[in-house]
């Protein structure tokens, strides 16, 4: 490909072969056009090499990588998350804060408003005229009087409260706990203890209450959030044994809400007000109790 330069030499070498004498001077300016444009070419493709070997360069060079991080106790399967803490495992960071002190007093309120509410809505139940309900035959009322007590041997023949080691928030740093779900007569509340059969500290009832993932530096952190108690915050030690978790939790507050809807369209219609006004009181009662023992 012709440059500028050979492009105006070869316009100054014709116009130099012509025999008028003013062509003479025109091809002698081009002439020298050419030199300065040459020298310009010479001094751009100068500055591109450098900025070309001065990136190759930059591209070349390595990068400073920081020490990897030593690798933290991850149990691989449910039988390695249900064994004791291994020995030496201190929290090595604070945990994010749950609550603040305002936060925790509105609770406190919302509870006794919430018991208050509860109790003047079964009094308005139970004061509420009843319908005169069809005569039963024997055989249903022996049915309704053994259901509540299958029931309960239903719930006594259930397999073991499903349990395990996590880290839980305590205070200022995390702590390492054994958290159970127990099955109350009110719904399932999650116990944290010290070690397998001791007394819980800390609890926290998981009726109408949310289970959410939130990750905290290396701990795989869910928190069990509810507006009229203190949120728990615990953490695994990787994304499986989290899954377990929050499934477990959330599954055993969903089966106890199934289970109270089937009780209330087995009672007979007058009924299901008043049973819904106690199970709402029973629920605030407990609450109050975890929270206060908590």
């Amino acid at each position: 490909m012709a440059t500028t330069a050979t492009i105006l030499e070869r316009t100054a070498a014709a116009a130099a072969d012509a025999n008028n004498v003013d062509l003479d001077v025109i091809a002698n300016k081009l002439a020298s056009a050419a030199r300065r444009v040459r020298v310009l070419e010479k001094r751009r493709a100068k500055t591109a090499r450098a900025a070309f070997a001065a990136a190759v360069r930059k591209r070349r060079r390595p990068t400073p990588r920081t020490a990897p991080a030593p690798p933290s106790y991850a149990p691989k399967t449910l039988h390695e998350a249900l064994a004791a803490p291994p020995p030496g495992n201190a929290a090595s960071a604070a945990p994010p804060p749950a609550d603040a002190p305002a936060a925790l007093v509105e609770a406190a309120r919302a509870r006794q408003a919430e018991i208050q509410h509860a109790t003047e809505a079964v009094r308005a139940a139970r004061a509420a005229p009843r319908e005169p309900q069809p005569s039963q035959s024997f055989t249903s009322l022996v049915g309704d009087f053994l259901r509540p007590m299958v029931a309960a041997v239903a719930d006594d023949a259930a397999p073991d409260e499903p349990g395990g080691w996590l880290d839980v928030a305590v205070g200022g740093g995390w702590e390492r706990r054994w958290c159970a779900v127990v099955t109350g007569p009110h719904g399932p509340r999650l116990e944290v203890s010290t070690s397998p059969g001791a007394p819980p500290d800390v609890g926290a009832l998981l009726v109408v209450g949310e289970v959410e993932a939130a990750d905290d530096g290396d701990r795989f952190a869910f928190r069990v959030v509810h507006a009229h108690q203190r949120t728990r915050v615990l953490a695994a030690r990787n994304k499986d044994t989290r899954r377990q978790w929050t499934s477990t939790l959330s599954g055993a507050a969903r089966n106890h809400a199934s289970k109270a809807r089937e009780q209330d369209l087995a009672a007979p219609a007058a009924r299901r007000r008043l049973l819904a006004a106690e199970r709402r009181l029973g629920v605030a009662v407990e609450r109050g109790r975890v929270e206060g023992g908590g």
